[in-house]
Protein backbone atom coordinates (compact mmCIF):
# COMPACT_ATOMS: atom_id res chain seq x y z
CA UNK A 1 0.00 0.00 0.00
CA UNK A 2 2.73 2.49 1.10
CA UNK A 3 4.44 1.63 -2.73
CA UNK A 4 1.24 2.38 -4.34
CA UNK A 5 1.24 5.97 -2.67
CA UNK A 6 4.79 6.84 -3.07
CA UNK A 7 4.04 5.95 -6.65
CA UNK A 8 1.06 8.20 -6.95
CA UNK A 9 2.92 10.83 -5.85
CA UNK A 10 5.76 10.71 -7.70
CA UNK A 11 3.59 10.88 -10.36
CA UNK A 12 1.49 13.82 -9.04
CA UNK A 13 5.23 15.06 -8.57
CA UNK A 14 6.23 14.71 -12.24
CA UNK A 15 2.97 15.82 -13.39
CA UNK A 16 3.59 19.17 -12.12
CA UNK A 17 6.23 19.64 -12.74
CA UNK A 18 6.29 19.15 -16.39
CA UNK A 19 2.79 21.37 -16.34
CA UNK A 20 5.17 23.82 -14.18
CA UNK A 21 7.97 23.13 -17.16
CA UNK A 22 5.58 23.92 -20.34
CA UNK A 23 3.79 26.95 -18.89
CA UNK A 24 7.36 28.71 -17.86
CA UNK A 25 8.68 27.71 -21.18
CA UNK A 26 5.40 29.50 -23.29
CA UNK A 27 5.68 32.02 -21.08
CA UNK A 28 9.53 32.77 -21.76
CA UNK A 29 9.26 31.76 -25.65
CA UNK A 30 6.11 34.88 -25.82
CA UNK A 31 8.50 37.16 -23.97
CA UNK A 32 11.59 36.59 -26.05
CA UNK A 33 10.09 36.96 -29.35
CA UNK A 34 8.53 40.30 -27.98
CA UNK A 35 11.60 41.08 -27.09
CA UNK A 36 13.04 40.42 -30.61
CA UNK A 37 10.41 41.91 -32.31
CA UNK A 38 10.63 45.05 -30.55
CA UNK A 39 14.58 45.14 -31.02
CA UNK A 40 13.82 44.29 -34.95
CA UNK A 41 11.19 47.31 -35.34
CA UNK A 42 13.19 50.26 -33.58
CA UNK A 43 16.55 49.34 -33.34
CA UNK A 44 18.32 47.58 -36.10
CA UNK A 45 15.76 48.64 -39.23
CA UNK A 46 15.24 52.23 -38.22
CA UNK A 47 19.85 51.98 -38.68
CA UNK A 48 19.64 50.88 -41.99
CA UNK A 49 16.96 52.68 -43.01
CA UNK A 50 18.97 56.16 -42.01
CA UNK A 51 22.07 54.51 -43.72
CA UNK A 52 19.90 54.07 -47.39
CA UNK A 53 19.02 57.60 -46.45
CA UNK A 54 22.27 58.74 -46.17
CA UNK A 55 23.66 55.96 -49.27
CA UNK A 56 20.96 58.23 -51.38
CA UNK A 57 23.41 61.22 -51.28
CA UNK A 58 26.05 59.24 -53.09
CA UNK A 59 23.72 56.82 -54.92
CA UNK A 60 20.71 56.85 -56.41
CA UNK A 61 18.27 54.64 -54.73
CA UNK A 62 18.16 51.71 -57.58
CA UNK A 63 21.42 51.36 -57.90
CA UNK A 64 22.15 49.88 -54.67
CA UNK A 65 21.01 47.15 -52.75
CA UNK A 66 21.38 46.38 -48.83
CA UNK A 67 22.06 42.85 -47.76
CA UNK A 68 21.18 42.29 -44.02
CA UNK A 69 20.83 38.25 -44.16
CA UNK A 70 23.41 38.28 -41.84
CA UNK A 71 22.72 40.69 -38.44
CA UNK A 72 26.97 40.49 -37.97
CA UNK A 73 27.98 41.45 -41.73
CA UNK A 74 25.64 43.95 -43.16
CA UNK A 75 26.73 44.88 -46.93
CA UNK A 76 25.82 47.39 -49.61
CA UNK A 77 26.16 46.34 -53.04
CA UNK A 78 26.50 48.83 -55.90
CA UNK A 79 25.56 48.30 -59.45
CA UNK A 80 25.99 44.43 -58.46
CA UNK A 81 29.33 45.03 -58.50
CA UNK A 82 31.03 47.06 -55.82
CA UNK A 83 30.58 45.93 -52.13
CA UNK A 84 30.47 48.22 -49.34
CA UNK A 85 31.22 46.16 -45.49
CA UNK A 86 29.68 47.72 -42.85
CA UNK A 87 29.97 44.74 -40.67
CA UNK A 88 27.60 44.98 -37.68
CA UNK A 89 24.74 47.64 -38.09
CA UNK A 90 26.10 49.83 -35.05
CA UNK A 91 28.19 53.33 -35.44
CA UNK A 92 26.43 53.59 -39.16
CA UNK A 93 26.67 57.22 -39.25
CA UNK A 94 30.31 57.17 -38.32
CA UNK A 95 31.04 54.10 -41.22
CA UNK A 96 29.39 56.54 -43.59
CA UNK A 97 31.58 59.21 -43.16
CA UNK A 98 34.83 57.16 -43.29
CA UNK A 99 33.09 55.46 -46.48
CA UNK A 100 32.10 58.85 -48.40
CA UNK A 101 35.92 60.02 -47.52
CA UNK A 102 36.68 56.51 -48.87
CA UNK A 103 35.52 56.93 -52.06
CA UNK A 104 36.35 60.14 -52.75
CA UNK A 105 39.86 59.27 -52.58
CA UNK A 106 39.71 56.64 -54.75
CA UNK A 107 36.90 57.73 -57.15
CA UNK A 108 39.19 57.55 -60.06
CA UNK A 109 39.88 53.97 -59.56
CA UNK A 110 36.84 53.00 -58.42
CA UNK A 111 36.09 50.50 -61.73
CA UNK A 112 39.22 48.29 -60.14
CA UNK A 113 38.09 48.21 -56.54
CA UNK A 114 35.77 44.83 -55.58
CA UNK A 115 35.07 46.41 -51.83
CA UNK A 116 35.16 48.80 -49.64
CA UNK A 117 35.33 47.22 -46.08
CA UNK A 118 34.25 50.15 -43.15
CA UNK A 119 33.31 47.85 -40.49
CA UNK A 120 36.08 49.81 -38.68
CA UNK A 121 35.74 52.59 -39.71
CA UNK A 122 38.79 53.76 -38.04
CA UNK A 123 40.57 51.56 -40.25
CA UNK A 124 38.84 51.19 -43.65
CA UNK A 125 40.46 48.84 -45.85
CA UNK A 126 39.87 49.21 -49.93
CA UNK A 127 40.60 45.91 -52.28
Amino acid sequence: MARKILALLVLLVLCFSAGLGFWYLSFSETTVLEQTTHVEEFGVSSNIRELAALLENIYDREDFRIDAANPNNLRVIVDNRLIFKFGQPVDLAQKYDALFSVLQDIKDDLPKIQYVDVSSYRTPAVR
